[in-house]
Order: C-alpha cells, then structure tokens, then sequence
C-alpha cells in the first residue's frame, strides 16, 4: 500500500481527447464536436474509498472546479475557476482540514497569463503569489513566491525529453527521475493538491506516464519504484481506467460533454 501511495505521485498529467463527426450532407449542420475528458479519480486501500479528485466543467466545456478530498476529508481542496469569457480571471481556493487541528483556509487569486508563465497573484493586498511556467500544454515550473522581495516559499520544476515525456522532477527536498513509459494516457491524480492548478488550466507535465521512478532525497539515500504495467487497464480510447490489484487501487472515470 505504500507503494501504491507513493506512485501517485507519477500519475499528473492531463489528456483531453476530441473526436468530431460529419455524416457528409452539406444541407445539414455540422454537428457540434464533442470531447472526452477527465471526471474523476477514486483511490481505494483494502476495498475501501480512501481519497478522490473530481472535475467540474461549465456550458463551455471548460474546467470550472476541482475538489480533492484526500484521507476521508483530513483534507479537502476545492478550486473554483472564474472566467471572463474564454480567459480564466480569477480561482478561488479553499481549504477544509476536517476533524483536524489544522485551520481552514479560503484563498481568492486573480488570474493573468503571459510569456508562458502563469500568475496567481493573491487578492485583498496579501503579499503571495503563485507562479506556473508553461510551454504549450505542459508544466514546467510551479513556485510560491512573496512579491515583494521576490522571496521563494517553494518550488518545482519539470524536464521533460523530445517526446515531451517526463524525466525529472525536482523540488527543494528531493529529485525524482523518470524513465520506461507507457504507452497509455495519463491522468492528473495526485495526493498534493498544487496539481490541482494544472488540471484547472488543463496542463500536464507529461505526455506518456513513466512506469519507472527514482527518487533522491537533498538529505541522502534513494529508491526506485516501478509500475507493473499488467495491472493498468485501459478504454477504447487508451484511456487508463485502473491502475492496482483487488483490493488497493485507482479508478479513473471519463465523460463525453
């Protein structure tokens, strides 16, 4: 069950499929296109529903709201994503720690995009910011930053390889490298809730999910984890539906809009 806790962590990417249809009458209008996207991921140990993630989409197809209860509600995220027409504007977030002594939170953002980084800058004068770096549809950068000396609270940074596959992750406490890809689609679930920013602006920072994972820790030592590729399942559009055995596993769920 550690394991499988830990290789959550490689499943954070984001695929959105379309298909569109034309049956060839041209007094008949085209027919609007549809997707396939990402609904929700429910993570199970010993048969039992321990964590999910669940998305939210708007009359426009877009995202509008993630909310991701992880251990039974020790913690619930929930992101609501605010547009001014076609452009996100403004994401609030709030924090529910449950029966923990943790406090909650509730986080209001306004939103702008630019140069390939995009900047949460926190509302009402409060000195925080939340900086994403992009290239195209993938994930290069998240940091948290105090705006007005430039200070770094935390950090993350993603490389990936010509494929647009990932091959490393790296953050102040350790470095994670990847390798040996399959051939599935990957899915945005993952216990830390900063990725939760990818999946509302529908970025990834893979194109493949690694199935191998070595870990280095800034303090010393190292391991290496390992997907068996026999116990993810797919749809007919490679999507991976299940990963795990029996007892302990994710399912991942789709809808058409």
């Amino acid at each position: 069950m550690k394991k499988l806790n830990l290789l959550l962590g490689i499943l954070i990417g984001l695929t959105i499929f379309a298909c569109s249809s034309d049956d060839g009458n041209i007094n008949n209008p085209e027919p609007e296109e549809t997707i396939i996207v990402y609904k929700k991921a429910s993570s199970y140990n010993n048969s039992t529903l321990s964590s999910f993630q669940e998305v939210f989409y708007n009359t426009d197809k877009k995202v509008n709201k993630v909310v991701t209860n992880i251990d039974n509600g020790w913690r619930i995220t929930t992101i609501d994503v605010i547009y001014s027409g076609n452009e996100i504007t403004e994401v609030i977030k709030t924090t529910d720690y449950g029966s923990s002594n943790n406090n909650d939170t509730a986080e209001e953002y306004d939103v702008t995009v630019s140069n390939g980084q995009i900047r949460l800058t926190e509302s009402n004068g409060v000195d925080y910011e939340i900086q994403i770096e992009f290239s195209g549809d993938y994930a290069d950068a998240i940091r948290t930053i105090q705006p007005s000396n430039m200070t770094v609270f935390t950090e993350d940074t993603f490389q990936r390889n010509s494929d647009n596959n990932i091959i490393s992750h790296t953050n102040s406490d350790m470095t994670f490298t990847y390798s040996n890809f399959d051939t599935g689609n990957i899915m945005p679930f993952n216990r830390e809730y900063s990725y939760d920013y990818f999946v509302a602006f529908g970025l990834k920072p893979s194109k493949k999910l690694p199935l191998t994972e070595e870990v280095t820790f800034t303090s010393g030592g190292s391991d290496t984890y390992s997907i068996d590729s026999s116990l993810l399942t797919y749809d007919d559009n490679n999507n991976i539906t299940n990963f795990g055995d029996n007892s302990n596993y994710i399912e991942f769920e789709y809808i058409e809009l």
